[in-house]
């Protein structure tokens, strides 16, 4: 509900982990949103584990 207005997520180089989102505002963000964060897990569109 917060997220109803973002439309640009840069989360790269932010050393995260655990799993990404798919629903609500996630399901619109790419991979790029979420490069070099390698312990990040989550749906294949993001290209992580």
């Amino acid at each position: 509900e917060k997220l109803q207005h973002i439309q640009v997520l840069d989360l790269s180089f932010n050393i995260l982990e655990g799993e990404i989102p798919s629903g609500g505002k996630f399901a619109n963000f790419s991979a790029r949103s979420f490069l070099w964060n390698y312990a990040l897990c989550g749906a294949a569109k993001f290209h992580v584990p």
